[in-house]
């Protein structure tokens, strides 16, 4: 019974070590002036800082994703016979998130290039998450009793995060909303607000 426990709590921690991680990924569609989707388009990204090459190829639907990319600046390449090559610089890619790039090739010969730099969107279509940071001197730096509820509760990040306003519903009660809160240990925590 004991080297069941013990194999179990190894079970865990390695299956809790994976789970964390240093990469992003970047997705999106490929399509001509006219909004026609482009299957079969070449996709690579290339990190400005290592030079690192990651491709794939765009779907029948003219979807394309890149998971597991390490952090970092990244350049967007996408070719595809008759049209111009499209080459975006700019591109952050940030931990457990993912961009959207939807590109729109211009007709031309592939000696073209259409050169855009710009950052991916803000705004992330790909899920409902919303994160927001709060660094370890915001929290050094709360009064010493914010939300002090007994012992041990002093600068509490727990408590901190009680103060995030949950979404509204439609009807204007309160949703609630589950908060995760994440050290640089790869210690991972979650709360219910």
């Amino acid at each position: 019974m004991r080297l069941l426990a013990v194999c179990f709590c190894v079970a865990f921690v390695v299956t809790a070590a994976f789970a964390q991680g240093d990469r992003g990924a970047v997705t999106g569609t490929v399509s001509d002036p006219a909004k026609a989707i482009i299957p079969n388009a070449a996709v690579s990204m290339r990190n400005v800082e290592t030079g690192a090459q990651y491709q794939t190829v765009t779907t029948e639907t003219g979807n394309y994703t890149l998971p597991q990319l390490p952090s970092g600046n990244y350049e967007l390449i996408v070719e595809s016979p008759g049209f111009s090559r499209y080459v975006q610089t700019g591109i952050r890619v940030l931990i457990a998130q993912t961009a959207r790039i939807d590109v729109i090739l211009q007709v031309g010969s592939t000696s073209e290039s259409v050169t855009v730099s710009a950052d991916a969107p803000l705004l992330r279509t790909e899920g409902a998450e919303q994160s927001h940071n709060i660094s370890t001197k915001t929290i050094e730096n709360l009064p010493l009793n914010f939300g002090a509820r007994g012992p041990g509760s002093l600068r509490n990040p727990f408590t901190f995060v009680e103060t995030l306003r949950a979404p509204k519903s439609k009807a204007g009660t309160t949703s609630a909303s589950t908060a995760r809160l994440c050290a640089p240990s790869a210690f991972c925590s979650k709360a219910r607000i």
